[in-house]
């Protein structure tokens, strides 16, 4: 029977499965996971709108977003943030812009879709688009699965955060997983220890569920940047107060090591902690620089608007 309304759980199985792939998928790959099949241009049309809208053909024409992807190419840069995915190309449609690249050299303020129509018939054709998760996606996907933890019956919400712990565990089993969300460093090592990955992912989920805009299932903010920053923060405070546990207190893991004499393994987690704080503290502190830059440019706009 097919399912003839969206709900939460729609979404967040679409999110999973983008999220847990490790090279970037088209719409019709999200289909083939999914046992709707009759309704997966709804979901992902409602989910993605300035991605899909509602095109019935897979080459009509998609102005806005073709704009953007055609400036990308004209300023040499692959990859288009959109929402909260990361949009891509196919192999066939970047080998196909290499190519039409070496033809167009010494070429000025043309892009390649106005030289080739092969290349802008390529960029029209979402078949030939590819998505993957950018980090406000992925907090997404936190906050989703927290909600849907919280809307399932009580009996049943055991086997719900099971199942939702299992999902993230596959989407930062990921091997692109850093390159989005870089607190996620060693996570595998600290889970070794003890530590439970999972559960404080779906926490960090439900510490930005208030921001979340329940009617079009969106995160209030326009920074990634800043929820990156804020979520950082959450996650590194949790490791710290863990690692404080495991290196530092009279019961915890390297007092255990140290009194069995396994140099290497105290070694080995000393060496972990040191790696991650020092990875943190480099992102914290780039962060917060590029915080105090908008603070005094602010603060300078201002005091220059007073003297006029």
């Amino acid at each position: 029977m097919v399912k003839k309304s969206l709900n939460r759980s729609d979404y967040v199985k679409v999110l999973w499965i983008i999220g847990k792939n490790p090279i970037p998928v088209n719409r019709y790959q999200i289909k083939k996971e999914l046992s709707e099949s009759n309704y997966v241009y709804n979901i992902v049309g409602n989910l993605f709108p300035s991605i899909f809208g509602r095109k019935t053909k897979p080459e009509s024409n998609n102005t806005e977003l073709t704009e953007r992807m055609h400036e990308k190419l004209k300023s040499s840069q692959g990859n288009i943030e959109v929402d909260f995915l990361t949009l891509s190309y196919s192999e066939e449609v970047n080998n196909l812009i290499a190519e039409r690249q070496k033809e167009a050299i010494g070429v000025p303020n043309l892009t390649l879709s106005q030289l080739f129509p092969d290349v802008k018939a390529a960029l029209n054709d979402n078949k030939n688009w590819r998505l993957s998760l950018n980090f406000r996606g992925f907090l997404l996907f936190l906050c989703g699965s927290m909600e849907l933890i919280k809307k399932s019956e009580k009996e049943s919400r055991i086997a719900s955060t099971n199942k939702a712990k299992k999902r993230i565990y596959e989407v930062i089993s990921n091997p692109r997983i850093l390159e989005i969300v870089p607190f996620l460093l060693h996570w595998r090592e600290f889970k070794d220890l003890g530590f439970d990955v999972t559960q404080t992912l779906l926490l960090l989920g439900d510490e930005f569920a208030s921001q979340l805009d329940h009617k079009q299932w969106y995160l209030d903010f326009n920074s990634e940047t800043y929820l990156l920053k804020k979520a950082s923060e959450i996650y590194f405070n949790k490791i710290l107060s863990f690692l404080f546990f495991v290196i530092d207190s009279d019961n915890g893991l390297s007092y255990l090591l140290y009194s069995k004499g396994d140099a290497d393994g105290l070694r080995k987690i000393m060496e972990i902690s040191r790696q991650y704080k020092l990875s943190m503290l480099s992102y914290l502190k780039s962060w917060s620089r590029k915080e105090i830059y908008g603070i005094e440019r602010l603060e300078k706009s201002l005091t220059i608007q007073k003297t006029n």
